[in-house]
């Protein structure tokens, strides 16, 4: 199933718990997901990125505020879908950041590397692990800071190690597949 997240905004339940449009944003999309697309938002006064996802979701445990990992503000139950609210990165992909300006300093590269270390590093250590990283996942913040998107859903809860999300034929009788070792 596919979510159109912008329609999900206009649903008295979300609306109820702060949750609004954009107001006069002709396309309020950040990007689009196979399943759903982010949306920007308002949440309780705040600019926010809103993402769908079935109801029946296992989501992640919470994680400890950490500078370098987008938090998950509220997950609001909808009619048909959960939506996760999150703080808002205004910089964008870091990728697309590195496309248009051609390369980074050294430094800059450095920085952003201790920072994607020190964010995964965060993750893991609370329980939230990443299948593979994808450079979607990598945003940077209002002060140009490397900031990872954590996965929004606790995989184990849903009966697979995260790495049979990404790679399923590295699951054990995946057909295939070395039982998840290489």
């Amino acid at each position: 199933m596919v979510f159109d997240t912008a329609s999900l905004l206009s649903d008295p339940l979300a609306q109820e718990q702060g949750l609004e449009p954009v107001a006069g944003c002709p396309d309020p999309t950040l990007s689009v997901g196979a399943t759903s697309s982010a949306v920007m938002a308002h949440f309780r006064g705040l600019a926010v990125a809103v993402k769908a996802y079935p109801s029946e979701i296992a989501r992640g445990a919470e994680l400890p505020h950490h500078p370098n990992v987008v938090r998950t503000l509220a997950w609001i139950s909808v009619t048909d879908a959960t939506l996760e609210v999150r703080e808002l990165c205004v910089g964008g992909e870091l990728f697309e950041a590195v496309a248009e300006i051609g390369q980074l300093t050294p430094a800059l590269a450095l920085r952003h590397l201790e920072e994607l270390c020190a964010a995964v590093a965060h993750c893991h250590l609370n329980g939230q692990v990443f299948g593979r990283l994808r450079a979607e996942k990598l945003l940077l913040g209002f002060d140009g800071h490397l900031r990872l998107v954590p996965p929004s859903l606790n995989r184990r809860c849903m009966g697979r190690a995260p790495w049979e999300f990404d790679a399923p034929e590295h699951a054990v009788g995946g057909g295939g597949g070395s039982g998840g070792s290489s």
